[in-house]
């Protein structure tokens, strides 16, 4: 079900042009009148003049999906003008020596015509001068000029005096106002192969210009650490094939196309930009942190933009706004990006996460928001849209489901044992104030609703589930959060309750895990009051607990999400104050030791970061000092080595690549 609580993003991030004022003086929206003062608007002795203009396809860009594998194309012929087709006034100036000697504005409702193209009876004096024509939308945003194109002299004879009309074509460059770039952020995720990226121009109006441009658009990239420059570089495609666009001013768009390429190394770079004549915007929307800025030829505005080996994302709990980071792991660096915003907007997001979805394919976003849980596409592709008036783009929810009135969200995880599922744990207070958990499968952006499971005791946010591969069991396990030692168990082919089991004689169970595909060993972690001690034990979920084995866990960390089965290296791992401890998943119980698998976090660390979207990189997080420090460790083949940190107020960060 879709929630009716959606609203319009106003915000985003990913653009990448900042353009500016490189002389002339103007500003967009104020047309010049193309010569020294504007002339008288009546005529005593006039001729007749029709005038032509075609107006551009009008394009449809809201909700528009862009690929940055495929690279930019160009026109295999010149369009000799942009013809705004938000176009409604034609502004037209006779200039004579200097001076304006006429000037008349025409409304295109006054002409005749369809289909974008109008024929306009007016009246000009007779003679021959220099016409100039200003473009304007209904709102007066100034959208053409041929103010800078050197118009040559056009002379209007007097009617019957030739054997020919005076048959007039508008013939002007379109005015930039926006420059932008529709990838997700600045920070590219382009899966270790080569991305495109075009540089969109756009009028007032969000109309891409196609054609000659009033202001001219200048760009260079200079290198800032890994490959930098190599990686990433500014080129434009024209029917002569592709250049380096470094330093090119591209006076036509429709000639040279000029885009973002990024060859798959990992890379940062400073991307430069301003226009001629006049001022372009670049920013992060309307209404984005930073605002527009402008720049200019002796002093270009610029933006940072990297690609890294992973693409991470950390949520403020009840906010919009995702801040992203690029770790480049060849440096090591993490490298903060833009900020990012979901489309339509989430209202009071709490739990977030990241999943592989079970076509094995494509990386999803999870969140839970209010009463709906959220599907978030953020694997390669951007949607770009518009919104406040300006281009955008942003990560894009594809499914939602709403959770019944009664439900209040007490945790969100993924399963490590079956790709695509995920997990929405509740309090029913219709279900005589027990918990439940809300299984979900995500295939292709796409959320599936496949059942609830009721608890026998109220839910809380310590409550785990695991599961078994195997044999197709499938047995989803639960504790109960009240500090008892009790494991339940419900089959998730047909919710049939399991017996109660007792874990240790007297204790408490903090968390538990499954052992992945195909494996039937169920791992807990708790503190064993008959030891005493703290202990992470191991079953075989098809024979109880006649086969389980415990080893001694150390520390003291009753944290529920300390624990972990990683699926790149079939690890179960524990957090346990400055390391981590674990080994194979997949051996028989009794085969199962703890060891050293990582030490030398700088404090204590509290739990594994939500997802499972990213085999072989996990983040560990700590509350030891604030603001809280989440470390990300990669796993080198033969043991985990770290890539660095990063500072964020909460425990919501997420690799998605």
């Amino acid at each position: 079900m879709k929630s009716n609580r959606r609203a319009a993003a106003v915000s985003a991030a990913g653009l990448l042009f900042i353009a500016g004022c490189a002389g002339g003086g103007h500003s967009v929206g104020s047309a010049p009148p193309g010569g020294g003062g504007l002339g008288p608007s009546s005529l005593t002795n006039g001729a007749k003049v029709t005038l032509n203009i075609t107006l551009a396809q009008k394009q449809a860009l809201s909700g528009r999906r862009v690929s940055n594998k495929v690279r930019p194309a160009a026109s295999s012929k010149r369009v000799p003008s942009f013809v705004s087709p938000s176009t409604t006034n034609v502004a037209l100036s006779a200039v004579y020596n200097g001076s304006s000697v006429f000037s008349t504005t025409i409304n295109l409702s006054q002409c005749t015509g369809a289909y974008g193209f109008y024929q306009c009876a007016t009246n000009l004096p007779v003679g021959t001068y220099t016409l100039y024509t200003n473009l304007y939308d209904t709102n007066n945003n100034w959208l053409g000029t041929n103010l800078y194109q050197n118009p040559t002299a056009q002379t209007i004879y007097a009617n019957g005096s030739a054997p020919y009309g005076n048959y007039l074509y508008v013939d002007v460059a379109g005015i930039a106002k926006f420059a932008f770039i529709p990838t997700i952020t600045n920070c590219f995720d382009d899966q270790g192969s080569s991305a495109y990226a075009e540089v969109y121009l756009f009028d007032a109006d969000v109309n891409q210009i196609v054609g000659p441009l009033a202001n001219p658009l200048t760009g260079y990239v200079t290198a800032i650490n890994g490959s930098g420059q190599g990686a990433i570089d500014l080129y434009a495609a024209s029917i002569y094939g592709v250049a380096s666009a470094d330093h090119m001013t591209i006076y036509d768009t429709s000639l040279y196309v000029p885009f973002v390429y990024v060859s798959g190394l990992e890379g940062s770079v400073e991307l430069y930009g301003w226009t001629n004549n006049m001022p372009a915007l670049f920013g992060e929307g309307s209404n984005g942190l930073s605002g527009f800025q402008s720049g200019s030829a002796t002093s270009p505005a610029s933006t940072q933009i990297t690609n890294g080996t992973y693409n991470v994302l950390a949520m403020i709990t009840g906010s919009p706004q995702v801040a992203l980071y690029a770790v480049e792991e060849s440096v090591p660096a993490i490298i903060q990006c833009a900020p990012a915003y979901s489309y339509p907007a989430l209202s009071y997001p709490t739990y977030f996460g990241s999943i592989i979805d079970s076509s094995l394919s494509n990386t999803e976003l999870v969140a839970v928001d209010g009463q709906n849980v959220d599907l978030i596409g953020y694997a390669t592709y951007g949607t770009f849209y518009v919104a406040g008036g300006a281009p955008q783009v942003a990560a894009t929810v594809t499914s939602t489901y709403t959770l019944g009135s009664n439900e209040s969200v007490v945790n969100l995880f993924t399963s490590p044992d079956v790709s695509g599922r995920f997990f929405v744990i509740t309090n029913n207070s219709s279900n005589s104030g027990n918990g439940q958990a809300d299984q979900f499968l995500a295939t292709n952006g796409v959320t599936t609703y496949s059942g609830s499971y009721s608890f026998q005791f109220p839910a809380t946010t310590s409550l785990r589930i695991a599961g078994t591969g195997a044999n197709n069991i499938y047995a989803l396990y639960y504790t109960n959060p009240s500090g008892s030692n009790l494991l339940y168990g419900v089959d998730r082919t047909n919710g049939n309750q399991y017996p109660t089991i007792t874990a240790f004689t007297s204790g408490t169970i903090y968390e538990l895990s499954p052992a992945g595909p195909g494996v039937d060993n169920i791992f807990f972690r708790g503190y064993d009051a008959s030891v005493p001690g703290y202990e992470l034990c191991v079953f075989d979920a098809q024979s109880g607990f006649s086969s389980n084995h415990c080893v001694n866990a150390g520390g003291l960390n009753t944290n529920a999400a300390a624990l972990r089965y990683e699926s790149f290296t079939t690890q179960i791992m524990s957090v346990e104050g400055l390391s981590i401890y674990g080994d194979p998943a997949n051996v028989t119980p009794s085969s199962f030791t703890s060891a050293t698998l990582y030490t030398g976090f700088p404090n204590l660390q509290q739990r594994f970061i939500p997802g499972e979207a990213t085999p072989g990189f996990i983040g560990v997080y700590s509350t030891a000092t604030s603001p809280y420090t989440t470390t990300f460790l990669q796993w080198t083949g033969s043991s985990w080595t770290s890539y660095g940190s990063i500072q964020w107020p909460n425990a919501w960060v997420v690799p998605i690549k």
